[in-house]
């Protein structure tokens, strides 16, 4: 695997940026925090991106926020995707990452893959990826729309 410096926070930016525009239009994406560097393949770190936003907006209910977090702490750098959408049990969290896994019958498109290739990518960069709650203090609500929190920490 070929590596470069990869900035995350300006990775999120082209990301987010180049979504389709029906996709920036139905939902409100913020990015935050700082710009840490990993050596990483840029490639693999957008494919991992892409597919950590599509599953944001995925399970989000339309007009729902995205919020895009970057930083470092603790001598690693990390990213952060946080959704209002209605989160995972922790059954579902500790699957999710399965192939073929679908964490809801009710989307009708997708194959349960995005997130084992999310862990693949995470895994070659010796990275770790954890599914936490979201937090409804930050501007989340309606029934059970706790969202989810995608957390992917990056050794420095």
């Amino acid at each position: 695997m070929t590596k470069e410096e990869v900035g995350l926070h300006d990775l999120a930016k082209e990301i987010t940026f180049l979504l389709p525009s029906n996709i920036l239009a139905q939902y409100d994406f913020e990015l935050k925090g700082d710009h840490p560097f990993i050596q990483g393949n840029c490639a693999l770190l957008d494919t991992m991106l892409r597919n950590l936003l599509e599953n944001a907006y995925k399970y989000s209910q339309p007009d729902g926020h995205i919020l895009i977090s970057t930083g470092e702490s603790d001598g690693s750098a990390f990213m952060v995707v946080t959704d209002n959408g209605p989160g995972m049990t922790d059954m579902k969290k500790e699957n999710a990452i399965k192939w073929h896994y679908r964490v809801s019958d009710k989307q009708s498109y997708g194959s349960g893959l995005s997130l084992s290739i999310v862990q693949k990518i995470v895994a070659l960069h010796r990275a770790e990826l954890s599914f936490r709650d979201g937090n409804k203090g930050s501007g989340y609500e309606g029934e059970g729309a706790s969202g989810l929190e995608a957390h992917v920490r990056f050794t420095i």
